[in-house]
């Protein structure tokens, strides 16, 4: 019995009973069986997108590296297609993949970042249907577009650290995150989500980060031909276990009040976990 009964044969309603609620989420990652058109963007505009996301208030540029995971984060047609993502950078920068290091690091002008603005909305706004397609989550195109405009100091969330624990972050990234990713795409994901995590070098460490989900019995660890770049995925059947783990975590009262505080919007938290109840912290028995 699957728990559904029809409520009568003229009522279309179906009452569900007996479900416990893990049984009604995803079993597998949604994005696996997504298909992510190429984002009808130049490549400009794709880089300098990039580059400001990452250094919202220019201070210290992005490299190739960050670069390339942005850009197969955001848009996961480049996730599938990484070496043309990266050809399409080193073009763009005249970089010679024999001399590339990944460490070269890319900056825009403060001069040049009304002009750019002017060309990246003119862009989006033209094909920003197919843009949102062609997106990982396609709610997040403005808040892109908006970031590489005005930085991301005027935003309250910025003052507000999340929930901190290094294995649920990285649990949220994974769960949503078209797989497999690398330990760059996950930083990004959560620094994207939480602008507070952007520019803090004490707490925010990516080794801490690695060691969380490389010692995890949910989480598989591969190396990604041909140059062996150490990639993430969520063991077969992992995917539904993580998932109630995170809702369960930031779904506790006191992790749910500074998750809507330290989020950049607050449509983000719907956006990744849907309907998410929030309870009451758990009451730690007391020890007699």
């Amino acid at each position: 019995t699957s728990g559904l009964k029809s409520a009568s044969s003229a009522n279309v309603t179906t009452i569900i009973e007996d479900i416990k609620p893990e049984e009604l989420l995803s079993n597998s990652n949604p994005t696996l069986d997504r298909h992510y058109p190429k984002p009808p963007l130049p490549s400009d505009v794709l880089i300098a997108l990039a580059v400001r996301n990452l250094d919202p208030n220019n201070h210290y540029g992005a490299s190739f590296r960050s670069i390339i995971a942005f850009l197969t984060l955001h848009f996961p047609y480049f996730n599938r297609n990484v070496e043309e993502c990266k050809d399409m950078v080193r073009r763009a920068y005249d970089i010679n993949s024999r001399e590339e290091t990944g460490k070269e690091n890319f900056r825009i002008k403060s001069t040049l970042v009304e002009q750019l603005s002017v060309r990246i909305k003119s862009y989006v706004e033209r094909s920003k249907g197919m843009v949102k397609q062609a997106m990982l989550q396609a709610e997040f195109l403005d808040t892109i577009v908006e970031r590489f405009v005005h930085g991301t100091k005027s935003n309250p969330a910025c003052n507000f650290r999340p929930p901190y624990s290094c294995k649920m972050l990285s649990y949220l990234a994974l769960v949503s995150i078209c797989p497999p990713c690398s330990i760059e795409q996950i930083m990004i994901f959560i620094t994207f989500l939480f602008p507070s995590l952007q520019n803090d070098k004490t707490a925010f460490k990516r080794e801490d980060f690695e060691n969380a989900i490389r010692n995890d019995d949910n989480v598989e660890e591969f190396y990604l031909p041909p140059n062996g770049q150490r990639m993430f995925t969520l063991r077969q059947g992992s995917y539904p276990i993580v998932l109630t783990s995170v809702r369960q975590f930031f779904g506790a009262k006191s992790n749910n009040i500074r998750l809507r505080k330290s989020i950049y919007k607050q449509e983000f938290v719907n956006i990744l976990l849907p309907n998410l109840i929030t309870e009451d912290d758990p009451v730690e028995s007391e020890i007699k």
